[in-house]
């Protein structure tokens, strides 16, 4: 998994340098294969100045709640939650779903900082939003197809609903991650790097850590529950993944006020009638 996210960096600096017409990193190893290895020995050993008015055990201690949490996540595909019992599998996720937002909340309030603390305020309110719009899209595939077998029954509702319901679980996980469009908690613009303001080496390295192996643990997730084909997952969790990086290239950022109509507008309204509709079928 760690392996994973460092090559997924290199991966996305690839991908933003191309879609601007240039070469990304290619200067360490072969065509910078090991620069993630650079980087993270960078980090690790880079300095790292001790702040005097931050609370010094809450200021370590959720960047590695954050690192944990996102571990964690990964529980969910063990033989015990994801093939004998999926609904406590998604049980476990939605919990944890609601403990992840504690790491940036924690971050942005232990360093002392208005900027960070601003940012740490946007993170907590867009992912606890968003959490209810994934939520009941979650409920929405286990309510309806308990066995996920989508093909079994009512083919046509499916078919007109499905792309519809996949397509607002890709904006709601790019929201829950706090990516572009969406870094609202990381605007460079207006809070210079949000609730990480603060942060630096090591510290930072394990929020970074976090933030990337949630990417990959919602990309392959996403593809093994709303398409449970195993011998296509590779590629449905690759086109989710590059579906982040492609977001960041493509799209200016949001404002903050319509990201959060969007959500309590347009999201939560259209899963309700949704679900009503599958009442009456």
């Amino acid at each position: 998994m760690f392996g994973g996210v460092a090559f997924f960096t290199l991966l996305e600096r690839k991908i933003l340098r191309y879609s601007q017409s240039r070469k990304g990193p290619n200067k360490v190893s072969i065509i910078g294969i090991i620069q993630p290895l650079a980087d993270a020995l960078k980090l690790i050993l880079k300095g790292f100045g001790v702040l005097i008015k931050v609370r010094m055990f809450d200021f370590f201690f959720f960047p590695l709640w954050g690192l944990v949490m996102m571990r964690l996540f990964w529980v969910v595909f063990s033989p015990k939650f994801s093939y004998y019992s999926l609904t406590i599998g998604i049980l476990v996720l939605i919990i944890f779903l609601s403990l992840n937002v504690f790491p940036v909340l924690g971050s942005g309030w232990s360093s002392k900082s208005k900027y960070a603390f601003l940012g740490a305020i946007r993170g907590a309110s867009q992912r606890i939003s968003y959490e209810v719009a994934l939520v009941f899209c979650l409920i929405w595939v286990l309510f309806y197809f308990f066995s996920l077998g989508f093909f079994y029954e009512k083919r046509l509702f499916l078919g007109l609903v499905f792309p519809l319901i996949f397509f607002m679980w890709l904006i709601v996980i790019v929201c829950e991650t706090n990516r572009a469009p969406f870094d609202f908690a990381e605007g460079e613009r207006e809070l210079v790097s949000g609730f990480k303001v603060e942060y630096g080496s090591f510290p930072f390295a394990l929020l970074f850590l976090a933030e990337y192996g949630m990417i990959l643990f919602l990309s392959v997730f996403s593809s093994y529950y709303f398409f449970r084909k195993r011998f296509l997952g590779v590629f449905f969790s690759f086109f989710i993944a590059f579906f982040f990086l492609w977001c960041r290239t493509s799209f200016p950022r949001f404002r903050y006020d319509l990201l959060m109509e969007f959500c309590w507008g347009i999201c939560l309204p259209l899963t309700f009638v949704i679900i009503f509709i599958i009442q009456l079928i």
